[in-house]
């Protein structure tokens, strides 16, 4: 398999990532994800799959003495035991006869922090493909964005607070300070840059020198990951991408 069928492949993905994003945003408002998006999601990530796959053939194929109908997959594995296991099988003598293809293979495994996404994207792949679908929740959160007037004492900064079950009833100073409604409770005598909260509205009382936005964020989550479908769905495109390439150019 050559590199331009892999890349076909990719750009195939990334059209569907597009129609996946294009969906999304036509269904905010809904509680539930259609089936025919749940299809496309499964495909998009099969695409995926299939374009590691074809590049662990490429590797096999030029470096590895094997029968021809030898079953070669692009290792996505949790632990190195297990992978240095799983590549004497699947690419045996690479090692030997292309250790900068190994060590790099070795590099971007999912116990390599940075490379954690490979093993969900692994795990949400083989469960579409194997069972029903992966369940899809909505979440909406509200951002709340407060911005001046920061009292002269304050260093220009920002404070995030997302807090659950906590009541802050004290004064919070900061360049900018950001809230998430759905997740923090003010107290009477709640102070924000030295603005009153009103607690009814959990907001800080008009003030002409203070900038209030208002932001609403609407996600879809693959449930029992508890991640953005969105997020990863982008990030893997990205990161194999690259992977890809990279690979490439070491063959």
């Amino acid at each position: 398999m050559s590199k331009d069928h892999v890349d076909a492949l990719l750009k195939r993905a990334t059209q569907q990532l597009n129609r996946i994003r294009d969906e999304y945003q036509n269904s905010l408002n809904n509680q539930l994800v259609s089936n025919d998006l749940k299809i496309d999601i499964t495909e998009y990530c099969m695409k995926i799959r299939a374009a590691l796959d074809y590049v662990g053939q490429d590797i096999s194929r030029k470096y590895c003495s094997v029968p021809p109908k030898h079953k070669v997959y692009f290792p996505i594995i949790k632990n190195q035991k297990q992978f240095y296991e799983c590549m004497k099988k699947w690419y045996p003598g690479l090692d030997t006869t292309c250790p900068t293809v190994w060590s790099y293979l070795d590099s971007i495994q999912p116990y390599n922090s940075s490379f954690q996404w490979l093993e969900l994207f692994n795990q949400i792949t083989n469960a579409n493909k194997h069972v029903d679908f992966v369940e899809q929740v909505r979440k909406q959160s509200v951002e709340i964005r407060v911005s001046g007037p920061a009292k002269a004492t304050v260093e220009p900064n920002t404070v995030t607070i997302v807090a659950k079950k906590i009541i802050y009833t004290g004064s919070i100073d900061a360049d900018k300070v950001i809230l998430y409604a759905d997740e923090i409770t003010f107290g009477p005598g709640a102070y924000i840059n030295g603005v009153p909260i009103d607690v009814d509205k959990m907001l800080p009382k008009p003030h002409p020198e203070q900038k209030v936005d208002y932001i609403k964020w609407v996600d879809f989550l693959f449930k029992d990951f508890n991640v953005s479908v969105l997020g990863l769905l982008s990030q893997t495109l990205s990161g194999v991408s690259h992977v890809v390439d990279d690979i490439y150019k070491l063959l």
